[in-house]
């Protein structure tokens, strides 16, 4: 249980730390926890580390393309190039997330290829592994009748 010290402490601190005042330093604390957006429950075209042109530049480029002739056509050309755009930071995501787990997958290859070695089983398991393959590769050819 807290002291009455500590109690007191934290009140003083409580008093110190209320949080943004700015409109600016709110609305980067409402971001505070935004990784990719792919789940945020209000759409944002593009992230803050991402260039905002690229979405309208993408949107005219396919709109001039593409020569939609209603409203109808044109958001389809408006939704493409945004969700291409999406597709894209997904393959940026999924990219950074194999250079993060690359190393740990190769390091655990490594530490079993270590222990098999240094127990012995190393000479064992290819003197196996040739066995089997010698044994799948006798019927090759053979006929059952």
């Amino acid at each position: 249980m807290a002291t009455a010290a500590q109690i007191e402490g934290n009140r003083r601190n409580a008093q110190r730390s209320t949080g943004p005042k700015t409109d600016g330093g709110k609305a980067r604390a409402r971001r505070n926890a935004l990784k990719h957006g792919m789940a945020a429950l209000t759409i944002m075209p593009s992230l803050p580390q991402e260039d905002p042109q690229q979405l309208e530049e993408r949107t005219d480029r396919y709109t001039n393309d593409l020569q939609p002739r209603n409203a109808v056509e044109y958001d389809l050309a408006a939704q493409a190039a945004r969700l291409a755009l999406a597709i894209e930071r997904a393959e940026r995501i999924e990219t950074a997330l194999d250079l993060v787990r690359l190393p740990f997958s190769k390091m655990a290859w490594l530490v079993r290829i270590r222990a098999i070695h240094e127990t012995g089983r190393a000479r064992e398991g290819v003197a196996a592994h040739a066995r089997k393959r010698r044994v799948q590769g006798a019927g090759a050819g053979c006929r059952q009748e």
